[in-house]
């Protein structure tokens, strides 16, 4: 249940690229993206319509995708800016990667405070 509430707050937070998400914030939502995209892509291989669906779920969750991935970088005190890096064909997939991966800063620091862990958040 905590991973669809990661899923969850990054949708409630549609097109904010401010403030910080905390590791499993974002990768609840990576994680809950990428199962729900690739299950409507297996079944969308056998019939056009699902394949549609498939289409509009990643659109639909383009801008919220950018906007987690770009408070996960607040979080580790990097710009979402480098979100940018995702146009260097590899290269740029890895070091963003690296960045996703890395601990987020436990004081302040200038995107704001850290969020709490994800169950107080559901409680």
């Amino acid at each position: 249940m905590i991973i669809f509430n990661g899923f969850m707050l990054g949708l409630r937070n549609y097109g904010n690229f401010k403030g910080r998400a905390s590791r499993a914030e974002y990768w609840a939502y990576a994680a809950v993206n990428f199962i729900v995209f690739a299950a409507l892509d297996l079944i969308g291989s056998a019939s056009s319509p699902i394949r549609i669906v498939s289409i509009l779920w990643a659109l639909a969750l383009l801008i919220p995708g950018l906007s987690v991935a770009a408070r996960r970088l607040h979080d580790t005190d990097k710009s979402g800016w480098l979100l940018l890096l995702y146009l260097i064909p590899v290269i740029g997939f890895l070091i963003i990667l690296v960045f996703l991966v890395l601990a987020g800063n436990q004081q302040n620091n200038k995107y704001g405070s850290p969020r709490p862990l994800m169950r107080e958040m559901a409680a």
